[in-house]
């Protein structure tokens, strides 16, 4: 009997060291997480023991309930506790398997768990938050609220289209068969609907899952809020560059109306010096007429002095015109009497042949006279002819001095005319100056209010500036912080996966040594009955 019942003890005793150690194994990976950072967060694990029981078995009691058998002999718990929320793939989860990305932040589409619900409906701030799931939670309180995730449709039971729901809205990470194997492993009744009771034996056994349900659901209410403050801070900037706009738009009309007063002020300005300039141009131009008045009334007299003086010249010249003009009517009478005495001569001549030379004699000489005194005649003649022209000449440089003196005493009278009319421009330049001038100073007065008021909008729209400005960087202070809050919980939720894996094959190692210690032990029992040998295993060890 003894060989035959060693084999079977020797087995139950390696399957317990089998477990034993398969359960350090799990320990010494709970510790080694313990040890690795995951930013603010990290594994706070207790050993497996009389504490954790005696934790469930409170809570048992505290709900009036009464906890089912199970097989399993280590218990404890694992919570997590540091960072808030969590972010997989940068998107807010949905059940129903959409997401919204993080371009258009927002609440949260996730409608798979009741904190979540919540959340969406209405963003949280930190203190609920802390309220609703609190970053160190006790046990009790952690079970509570992972229960009340996992029971969608609020009757008190986990089912197990509600299970796989949160499972994937929480991306865990396992796959379809893993997350219905974990879920029949919750309902050992197979009754579809697992109570809080059945649901604590189960946490029993997976304290690193539910550590990961819990915050995950605490990290998407945290995301939900952190991306509906950043929605609101945008909307904030929104209304902030709305408002700017609006200030710009205001300083502009009230730059504007500045600028135009500003102009029409430089056009009065300028109106006012072209008038004083015109009105130096007036006088210049009075002066000038005066100054040439004079000088006409100069030129007029010694043009005066000079017509005198030529007619005096005419006057001159006609006298020897005259004299000439007499001695050649003195000479054409001597011509004539020279003639008379000829032709008494030719009388004679006829009469008298005796005396024919010596009127021959006469008649030479009388024609050498004729032909001197004809000669000299000639020379009068061209000296009338010479002072005749010299004459004319006078006369027509009379005449043009007369015609100078004419346009010089017309040349007067227009200036006098011009110098009228420029005395009256001038004094309408005056009055032009004074009229510039006031409607200059009529402008800078205008000036004055609208310069305060360019002031006051150009404040208010630095002013608007400095909001945007300040909207905008706290915007993308919350972006970068909720970035860095997405890559640290990037990060988490890959070191944590390895974890809740672990915890899943460990497990499920266990069961199959327990199912394998139980299938060993009826054996044995069925070969103690039938050889009828006593049953003494309660020493060595007991069925849990």
């Amino acid at each position: 009997v003894s060989v035959l019942y060693c084999p079977a003890q020797i087995n139950r005793y390696i399957y317990i060291f089998i477990y034993i150690a398969i359960f350090k194994y799990n320990v010494n990976i709970m510790s080694a997480a313990k040890k690795s950072s995951f930013g603010s967060r990290s594994i706070k694990g207790s050993l497996p023991g009389r504490d954790a029981v005696l934790e469930v078995d409170t809570m048992y009691k505290t709900i009036g309930e009464t906890r089912s058998p199970m097989t399993a002999t280590a218990r404890g718990t694992s919570p997590m506790r540091g960072g808030l929320g969590r972010s997989i793939g940068g998107a807010n989860r949905s059940i129903g398997g959409g997401s919204t990305l993080g371009g258009g932040v927002g609440a949260s589409t996730v409608q798979g768990t009741v904190g979540i619900a919540k959340a969406q409906a209405q963003p949280l701030d930190d203190a609920e938050i802390a309220n609703r799931f609190p970053e160190n939670p006790t046990p009790q309180t952690k079970l509570r609220l992972v229960f009340d995730e996992l029971d969608l449709s609020n009757n008190k039971t986990v089912q197990p289209d509600g299970f796989r729901r949160v499972m994937k809205a929480l991306s865990m990470g396992f796959t379809a068969d893993t997350v219905d194997d974990l879920y029949n492993r919750m309902d050992v009744n197979k009754t579809q609907a697992v109570g809080f009771p059945g649901f604590l034996d189960w946490a029993e056994n997976y304290p690193v899952i539910i550590d990961g349900i819990y915050y995950r659901s605490r990290e998407l209410v945290e995301r939900t809020r952190r991306e509906a403050k950043i929605e609101s801070s945008r909307l904030y900037l929104e209304a902030q560059q709305r408002a700017e706009r609006l200030a710009q738009q205001q300083y502009d009309v009230a730059h504007e109306a500045l600028e135009a007063q500003l102009r029409a002020y430089n056009m009065a300005g300028e109106e006012h010096q072209n008038r004083i300039l015109a009105e130096k141009d007036r006088s210049a131009e009075l002066f000038d007429i005066a100054r040439d008045i004079e000088r006409l009334k100069t030129d007029r007299n010694s043009k005066d002095l000079d017509f005198q003086a030529a007619k005096e010249h005419e006057r001159s010249a006609l006298k020897p015109v005259k004299d000439v003009q007499h001695q050649i009517g003195q000479v054409e009478n001597v011509i004539l009497d020279y003639e008379e005495l000829l032709m008494g001569s030719q009388e004679k001549e006829r009469q008298l042949e005796q005396m024919l030379e010596e009127a021959k004699r006469n008649t030479a000489k009388l024609t050498g006279q004729l032909q001197d005194a004809n000669d000299e005649m000639g020379e009068l003649k061209s000296h009338e002819k010479e002072v005749v022209a010299a004459h004319e000449e006078v006369q027509r440089e009379c005449n043009a001095i007369q015609m100078a003196l004419a346009a010089a005493e017309s040349d007067l009278a227009k200036m006098l005319e011009n110098k009228a009319a420029a005395e009256k421009a001038q004094l309408a330049a005056v009055a032009a100056i004074k009229k510039a001038l006031a409607n200059m100073e009529e402008e800078e007065r205008k000036m004055a209010p609208l310069r305060e008021r360019d002031g006051q909008h150009k404040a208010l729209h630095q002013a608007a500036i400095k909001k945007v400005d300040d909207a905008d960087l706290d915007l993308r202070n919350q972006e970068s912080d909720l970035n860095n809050y997405i890559v640290f919980r990037t990060q988490t939720e890959h070191d944590e996966y390895p974890l809740m894996e672990h915890e899943v094959r460990l497990r499920e190692q266990r069961y199959n040594l327990d199912d394998r210690d139980d299938v060993h032990y009826d054996e044995t029992t069925t070969f103690i009955n039938a050889t009828g040998h006593k049953d003494t295993r309660g020493k060595v060890t007991s069925r849990a």
